[in-house]
């Protein structure tokens, strides 16, 4: 009887790579906690160096920070949403989404 070939860890539910790493199927608390409190820190700092730099005279430079603030918040938010499903309590679900939605509206709009 032959073996069969040795199957890729996403086929296998193997817990590691990139995928895992990136909280692709994580419980949302993980992602919301562990990654969202950094990026917020992150997303604050980049908002105050966009304006000093506004009213330093270079409003490019602000304007570069301003779209890598929304680029991390953006791939926050997918993480956020891909994991919204995995709650105990569906009502997390709703309000999770809904919160990712403000907050993608909230950070576009500033």
């Amino acid at each position: 009887m032959a073996s069969s070939p040795p199957r890729h860890p996403q086929e296998t539910g193997a817990r590691s790579g990139p995928r895992f790493f990136f909280g692709a199927g994580d419980e949302l608390w993980k992602v919301w906690w562990l990654w969202g409190l950094p990026l917020a820190w992150l997303t604050t700092a980049l908002l105050l160096g966009a304006e000093h730099l506004r009213l330093a005279g270079r409003p490019m430079a602000g304007d570069f920070l301003d779209v890598l603030r929304l680029a991390a918040y953006w791939f926050w938010c997918r993480l956020a949403w891909r994991s919204a499903g995995n709650v105990g309590n569906p009502v997390w679900t709703l309000l999770s989404k809904a919160a990712l939605a403000a907050g993608l509206a909230i950070t576009v709009l500033v």
